[in-house]
């Protein structure tokens, strides 16, 4: 090695990171002309850095012609990362205690924006029932299932169209969305009550229940879930496992800091199923 290369390294090692710093920082795609001008860089090392950073799944192109993004491989690294992060070791706990009274699947899934899709990165299951194998880490959709639904009904309603229209056809089924009138009541509904409910929409044969997880700014970041083999679900559980959700949810989202969750006190006198 010259002389010359270990500084070449350390200079190309710093533009890369400058390069993924700026390209996370933005809310929409940026062209190469953004590029070039706000890094002060050529265009043409701007050409190379991309082309690089593509091939290794970094950075994606855009929807927009010559406009880029930040890519599915770094998005997954930010998930292991996110995964080791505050928000799913404080979930531990609360999971812990919602497959001890339920004694059911229970999973944390966090909302990826720029993706407008959902990744696994915490499972408990409960011992001596059916575990559901499901990747960490991998993204999943957020308009099919109760764990994408209870997120996305907090969303606004341009965005809530937007993902709508977006959504493909079932993982489990490959059925249709429903209309979007029948949808947006159902966003309304899961509002209301505080949490979602699907059957067979991600995992056939598999009842989901969840209820959104509330940020420090008071957006919805994830969905604390319970998975219930359809054979084995009580429809007259539903009501007290949803309350039961709900307040695991918003006790996690106070931890995490969302100072308007109203969260039952650890120490108050715990919801029992009399339907058991």
């Amino acid at each position: 090695m010259t002389p010359e290369e270990p500084q070449k390294l350390v200079g190309t090692v710093a533009r890369v990171a400058e390069f993924l710093r700026y390209l996370a920082e933005q809310d929409d795609e940026v062209t190469i002309t953004a590029l070039s001008r706000d890094l002060s860089l050529p265009p043409s090392t701007v050409h190379r850095l991309l082309h690089l950073l593509i091939e290794q799944g970094f950075v994606e192109r855009g929807q927009r012609f010559q406009s880029y993004r930040i890519g599915n491989e770094l998005y997954r690294l930010g998930c292991l990362i996110s995964s080791r992060g505050a928000l799913p070791e404080l979930a531990q706990s609360f999971m812990n205690e919602l497959v001890a009274e339920t004694n059911e699947f229970s999973m944390l899934c966090l909302y990826l924006p720029a993706e407008r899709a959902l990744t696994l990165v915490r499972a408990v299951a409960a011992p001596n029932t059916l575990t559901y194998q499901v990747e960490k880490f991998s993204t999943m959709s957020i308009g099919w299932g109760a764990s994408g639904q209870a997120i996305l009904a907090h969303f606004p309603e341009s965005e809530i169209r937007e993902i709508y229209d977006a959504t493909g056809p079932s993982p489990a089924t490959g059925a249709s969305l429903p209309s979007y009138a029948k949808f947006s009541t159902e966003m309304q509904t899961i509002r209301t009550r505080g949490y979602a409910k699907t059957n067979g929409q991600k995992v056939a044969g598999a009842v989901g229940l969840a209820s959104a997880v509330f940020g420090p700014s008071g957006n919805a970041v994830a969905s604390l879930c319970l998975t219930i083999p359809d054979f084995r679900f009580d429809p007259s559980r539903e009501s007290w496992l949803g309350r039961l959700l709900r307040e695991k949810a918003a006790q996690l989202s106070h931890a995490s800091g969302y100072v308007s969750a109203a969260p039952i006190a650890r120490g108050a006198k715990k919801m029992r199923s009399t339907t058991k």
